[in-house]
């Protein structure tokens, strides 16, 4: 998905091969990624995405996809930058499949906000909400 980064991390207990043991966690990342060009117009995206990068405190990443085309890459997994990614998409929408997405985003970021991501409820509320069941 290009907006939603999500990970939830199993529990593994101690093994041979595992000193320690690793608690159960999910952890959240909002992720822009957009082609290098804007196929009607033919023009760069890398300006726009380098002042984006440059608004959210950033890096501007990019990477080749399948199809051998350059991708443009924001992320931000800080809570306070993620409050200000809320606040900033909903009084500037997206549009298409990336407001899909961030809506779907902004429902974990809810989840987690309000610790529920520590119990088995709400794992599985994020769970289902990604069709990861």
């Amino acid at each position: 998905m290009d907006i939603l980064g999500l990970n939830i991390q199993k529990k593994k207990d101690k093994s041979d091969t595992r000193k320690r043991s690793v608690s159960e966690s999910v952890t959240l990342k909002f992720i822009l990624n957009q082609r290098s060009f804007d196929k009607p117009t033919s023009s760069s995206m890398k300006p726009f995405m380098e002042s984006l990068a440059l608004f959210l405190s950033c890096n501007l990443t990019s990477y080749t996809d399948n199809r051998n085309s350059e991708i443009f890459c924001v992320s931000v997994s800080s809570l306070d930058s993620v409050k200000f990614l809320l606040n900033y998409f909903n009084e500037y929408p997206l549009i298409g499949d990336k407001l899909y997405d961030f809506k779907k985003w902004e429902i974990v970021y809810d989840i987690m906000i309000k610790k529920e991501h520590f119990t088995d409820k709400g794992r599985l509320a994020i769970r289902s909400l990604i069709g990861k069941l």
